[in-house]
């Protein structure tokens, strides 16, 4: 009788090979997946703060032709000396374009609280989803270190049982091949894992950058907002000294400030 006869439980060598590399291998790949998922998500919301930032640009060039507009008018109404009717009717209008252009950078605010929103919620989930996917892979690197304890106990009953010293001989030979193969497969193992972690360094200092970037936007807006309140109060000047020139009640004669 054999010695595989006496042992039919054992597993080859060549299978416990197969299984560690196979359980390796879905573990890197799970990372990877996780990894690649983050990347998207950043991408995206780099994609949405810059529309955002042209939305803004766009709003902010509209404000400033309509106050040269508005300068235009006022001169020219001013030069032919119309009536207060006249000046009413271009208050009416100058304030229902004041409000078009504050409603518009009101939505382009809720947009970019959203955008923020859904960033950080992405964000969440792809730190959870590379938590999870290391905690995975610990646990598989575990189960991996009892299963091959198991795998040299029964190489240890397999050679006790072996009948003829040549065979011994040829078994341990193998043996120290696939230890070698086996200890060349966890060094890849740890290097793909050390991979792993600079991607995940670099993917966190460039959410870091579009934190930054947005806090930058942030003070762009205020900024803007600051000057565009300056601008409507030297309007709202100018319009209530010229009609204390014309003789005319300028009391309705003003423009609506954009809300802070």
């Amino acid at each position: 009788m054999s010695a595989m006869e006496l042992s039919p439980a054992i597993l080859s060598p060549e299978r416990v090979l197969e299984n560690a590399h196979a359980l390796m291998s879905a573990a890197m790949i799970d990372a990877k997946r996780a990894r690649m998922r983050a990347e998207g998500e950043r991408q995206m919301l780099a994609n949405r703060l810059s529309r955002l930032q042209a939305e803004e640009l766009r709003a902010t060039k509209r404000i400033e032709e309509t106050h040269r507009r508005t300068m235009e008018i006022l001169a020219a109404k001013n030069r032919h000396q119309q009536h207060a009717e006249q000046k009413e009717q271009l208050r009416l209008e100058q304030e229902q374009l004041i409000e078009q252009h504050r409603q518009e950078l009101n939505r382009i605010r809720e947009e970019r609280k959203e955008a923020m929103r859904q960033a950080t919620l992405a964000t969440r989930q792809a730190m959870q989803e590379q938590v999870r996917a290391q905690k995975e892979i610990s646990a598989r690197a575990a189960s991996e270190v009892a299963y091959m304890r198991e795998v040299e106990q029964e190489m240890a009953i397999f050679k006790r049982n072996a009948v003829r010293q040549g065979e011994a001989q040829a078994r341990e030979r193998k043996m120290r091949e696939k230890e070698l193969m086996i200890a060349h497969l966890q060094q890849r193992a740890e290097e793909r894992r050390r991979e792993e972690e600079l991607r995940t360094h670099l993917y966190d200092q460039n959410l870091a950058e579009l934190e930054r970037q947005e806090y930058e936007l942030i003070l762009s807006l205020q900024k803007q907002r600051e000057e565009h309140h300056n601008v409507y109060r030297e309007l709202e000047k100018e319009m209530g000294g010229r009609n204390d020139e014309g003789g005319l009640d300028d009391s309705n004669v003003f423009l609506t400030r954009i809300p802070s």
